[in-house]
């Protein structure tokens, strides 16, 4: 079992949480055509979805209190951030970013926590 949590997991959970987060965000912005709107709203709900598994899997391989603590930083530190670039980026990007993104950090994310020493 890892005795500290991983830089790569806790870099790939903020990208995770951040994407997702701004998926959803997006997905509620009243400007969007419809289209756009539902390819939001599945991509964030997938990404929700991975997101807890991807907790969930690492709760059955690390220590119980590493998974609640990558969740609370990770999550912080997505939400600020993001939150910045939600300001500083064209929404467009962002949300174009954040939908071709998750799929691609969550594989990697998946990666790290299998590969994590026993």
């Amino acid at each position: 079992m890892p005795k500290s949590l991983p830089w790569e997991l806790l870099v790939a959970f903020v990208l995770l949480a951040g994407f997702v987060s701004t998926l959803k965000r997006h997905a509620a912005s009243p400007d969007i055509d419809s289209a756009t709107r539902r390819s939001l709203m599945v991509g964030g709900s997938f990404g929700t979805f991975f997101g807890v598994a991807l907790l969930i899997f690492y709760f059955i391989r690390a220590p119980w209190y590493w998974p609640p603590l990558l969740f609370f930083v990770g999550s912080t530190v997505a939400g600020l951030g993001f939150g910045l670039l939600d300001r500083a980026l064209p929404p467009r990007l962002l949300g174009t970013v954040s939908l071709l993104g998750w799929p691609v950090v969550a594989f990697w994310a998946f990666y790290v926590v299998a590969y994590l020493p026993k």
